[in-house]
C-alpha cells in the first residue's frame, strides 16, 4: 500500500509515513489519549507513499498491552473512495454542464457574503442574467450547439469577475453573478458592463456555424435592496424581467440579438441573385441596396390574386411586396437578373405561404437576415 517491501519498514520510525510533522504530532496526541483509556481510535487522514505520493488512509488502532504500551494498528487505502466522494459532492453543488456553482451553492455563498459585508461594512451586488436569443440558437443549430454556447458563455462570465466573486448557473440560460465585497456599487456596474460586452461577442459553434446572443441583467444590492439572500435574488430576477420588457418596446435602447449563421439559407428559400458577386461589395458598404427584380409569376392559384414580384437586395434582407405580404404556395417564381448586371442562377420555388420581416442588425459590420417565419 505504501510501496515498501516487507522488510524495509522494520525498526523504522512511523514518522516517514506521515506527510509532515504537524499531522504526525496531531495523530499521536489524539490517538494515545484514547488508547490509554482503553478505547479504540479511528480516523481518516492523508499519508505518504515511498515515492512521495499522497494517499488517503483509514487508520484504526487499539491498545494491546497497557503495561508495555504496545498497540496494534490497521490501515486501509481509501484513495479511490475519497475521489468518488469528492466527485459526488462536486455534482451536488455544481452545474453538470458548465461546472459553475448551482443554486444550492449560490445560496450558501450569498449567506456568507451577507455575513462578510455586515462585518466589513461594505456592499454586495446580485446580478441576475438571462441570455436573449438562446432559444433561436437551439432551434437553428441544435441542442449540442446550445450546450457549447452555454459553456463558452460560462467561461466568459468567469473571466469578467474577480476571484472573490461567484458565477452560478441556475438552469437553462439563467446565470447569477455575486459580486462581493464592494466598497462602491459603481465597481459592480463596471463589471456588468464588461459582462454585457463579452456575452455579445459571436460564438463559434463549428467550422461553418457562428451564433450571437445578448444579455439582460437585473441588479439588487445589499443592504440597500434588502438583507435576506432569497429576497435579493428575487428582486434581481424581477429587475431583469423589467429590463427585458423595456428592451422589447420600440423605444428600448437595445434589441435582442438573434443567432448568426455562416451557412446559406435552406435551398427551398434561395432566391435569384442571392449570391450575386455584388453582394460582398455592398455588404462592405454597410447595406447599400442592390436589388434584383424577378419577373412575374408563371401562373397563379385560381383562388388567390397574383402577387407582385419579389425584390432581393444584396445586404441579405428580403422584402416581399404584395397586397397581403404573402406568396401563394402554388406559384413558383422564375429566375431574374440583378439590377447590378449580375445574372441570377438560383431560382426560388415557394412551397407554402411565408411572411418575411426584417430585423435590424445589432452590429452594422455584421448584417444578418431575420429568421424566415412560416405561418
Amino acid at each position: 500500500m505504501f510501496g515498501y517491501s516487507h522488510d524495509e519498514l522494520i525498526n523504522q520510525p512511523s514518522r516517514q509515513l506521515y506527510c509532515d510533522d504537524a499531522s504526525f504530532d496531531a495523530i499521536g496526541e489524539a490517538a494515545y489519549a484514547q488508547l490509554s483509556k482503553g478505547e479504540h481510535f479511528r480516523q481518516q487522514l492523508q499519508m505518504r507513499r515511498k515515492g512521495g505520493d499522497k494517499i488517503w488512509v483509514d487508520i484504526s488502532g487499539f491498545m494491546v498491552s497497557p503495561e508495555s504500551g504496545e498497540s496494534m494498528w490497521m490501515m486501509t487505502d481509501i484513495t479511490a473512495l475519497k475521489a468518488h466522494q469528492s466527485q459526488i459532492e462536486h455534482l451536488a453543488f455544481h452545474d453538470a454542464l458548465t461546472g459553475l456553482p448551482n443554486r444550492r451553492l449560490l445560496a450558501d455563498r450569498m449567506a456568507q457574503g451577507v455575513v462578510l459585508c455586515e462585518r466589513l461594512k461594505c456592499q454586495m451586488l446580485v446580478c441576475f442574467l438571462d441570455l436573449d436569443g438562446f432559444k433561436a440558437v437551439n432551434d437553428l443549430h441544435g441542442h449540442d450547439a446550445g450546450d457549447l454556447l452555454l459553456k463558452e458563455i460560462a467561461r466568459r462570465l468567469q473571466s469578467c469577475v474577480r476571484a472573490s466573486d461567484t458565477v452560478a448557473r441556475l438552469g437553462g440560460d439563467e446565470f447569477v453573478l455575486l459580486l462581493t465585497p464592494l466598497d462602491m456599487l459603481d465597481e459592480g456596474r463596471a463589471v456588468t458592463q464588461r459582462v454585457i460586452e463579452a456575452v455579445a461577442m459571436p460564438v463559434v459553434l463549428g467550422p461553418s456555424q457562428v451564433a450571437q446572443v445578448t444579455a439582460s441583467i437585473g441588479l439588487a444590492s445589499f443592504p440597500e435592496d434588502g438583507r435576506e439572500p432569497a429576497s435579493l435574488l428575487q428582486q434581481a430576477d424581477a429587475a431583469m424581467y423589467q429590463r427585458k420588457r423595456q428592451v422589447a418596446q420600440p423605444g428600448g435602447r437595445q434589441r435582442r440579438a438573434g443567432p448568426l449563421s455562416l451557412r446559406p439559407p435552406p435551398r427551398a428559400l434561395w432566391a435569384p441573385g442571392w449570391w450575386c458577386p455584388a453582394n460582398r461589395a455592398n455588404r462592405a458598404n454597410h447595406g447599400t441596396p442592390c436589388a434584383m427584380q424577378t419577373p412575374g409569376p408563371a401562373h397563379t392559384s385560381p383562388n388567390r390574386p397574383a402577387a407582385a414580384p419579389i425584390a432581393i437586395n444584396h445586404t441579405g434582407l428580403s422584402l416581399l411586396r404584395s397586397d397581403n405580404n404573402t406568396v401563394s404556395k402554388t406559384r413558383p417564381i422564375a429566375a431574374g437578373t440583378c439590377r447590378c448586371g449580375a445574372a441570377s442562377t438560383q431560382p426560388v420555388a415557394i412551397s407554402r405561404p411565408m411572411v418575411i420581416g426584417v430585423r435590424p442588425a445589432v452590429n452594422a459590420r455584421m448584417p444578418r437576415e431575420r429568421a424566415w417565419r412560416w405561418p
